[in-house]
């Protein structure tokens, strides 16, 4: 997927969650099902994984090599991504505990949603910034994927947003 195309489809997952968050009843914004995340616990985890993802466009790319190395190989595709988080979650994978998120409360919907909306926005600008190129040259960390490239790391997150929009949308259907 190309740069334009990430952008475009990042921005269109976190604005049907946001819009599917903002039709929630506030029962249904905390309701719990079966000790699942409500939906504002997915907000906020969703939240919580991608603000870090700002942090890295501070580190120089030079950085970046020393500490997580280059790339010997090509970026995974969107399908090879979204079956390798599932075969990691399969095997075990749970978020890391920074991710976690707390009880979220009604009183807290609109500070998450603009927290989120704002870090996507920054996301996505920084992305433009970058050639295609570097989107292939830049080796992360990913607490279940391992090492990705900047550009599977973007294509994870727009997995990340549907995986966690389906999930609240099940859990709620189990109960209404």
């Amino acid at each position: 997927m190309k740069k334009t195309e990430i952008t475009n489809e990042l921005k269109v997952k976190v604005n049907d969650f946001i819009s599917f968050i903002n039709i929630l009843s506030h029962q249904d914004f905390e309701k719990s099902v079966n000790n699942k995340w409500s939906p504002g616990q997915q907000l906020e985890h969703v939240y919580l994984s991608t603000k870090p993802i700002e942090k890295l466009f501070l580190l120089p790319k030079l950085l970046l090599h020393v500490l997580y190395g280059r790339p010997k190989r090509p970026s995974r595709s969107y399908n090879e991504i979204v079956r390798d988080y599932q075969k990691s979650l399969i095997s075990g994978g749970k978020a890391p505990s920074k991710f976690m998120p707390k009880h979220t409360t009604i009183n807290e919907k609109e500070r998450v949603l603009n927290q989120l909306n704002h870090v996507v926005n920054k996301l996505v600008y920084k992305f433009s910034q970058k050639s295609e190129e570097e989107l292939d040259d830049i080796f992360l960390p990913h607490p279940l994927l391992g090492k990705v490239t900047l550009r599977e790391l973007y294509l994870f997150n727009i997995y990340h947003i549907l995986h966690h929009h389906n999930k609240t949308e099940e859990n709620l259907a189990k109960v209404n």
